[in-house]
């Protein structure tokens, strides 16, 4: 019981302070975050997107799960892709984080 309840604590007190932690490139946060920043600056551990937030949605890039690069915006969150309402949007277009079992 112990044993639980201090890995239950470590990880609680790394999600909270991950917020906090500098970054690289993706695989300097832990894995439900991305590395947001700007090429050439330090950027900043933040979380994965959840099912309704707006996103990017990008032809050929992969719209969900951590990123090995630094990046602007934050994907969604595994099991989730960026989409739209729209059949055929235009390229860049913004959408909202949704879950797989809704693809036609």
């Amino acid at each position: 019981m112990k044993s639980f309840l201090l890995i239950t604590m470590s990880v609680l007190v790394l999600h909270v302070t991950a917020g906090d932690m500098s970054c690289n490139v993706g695989g300097d946060c832990p894995k439900e975050m991305c590395c947001k920043g700007n090429p050439g600056s330090q950027g900043q551990c933040a979380p994965l997107k959840t099912e309704g937030e707006d996103c990017q949605m990008y032809s050929g890039v992969p719209s969900w799960g951590q990123t090995p690069w630094m990046v602007r915006e934050c994907n969604c969150h595994d099991g989730l892709y960026c989409g739209s309402d729209n059949p055929q949007p235009p390229l860049g277009s913004r959408g909202t984080c949704r879950h797989w079992n809704g693809l036609p």
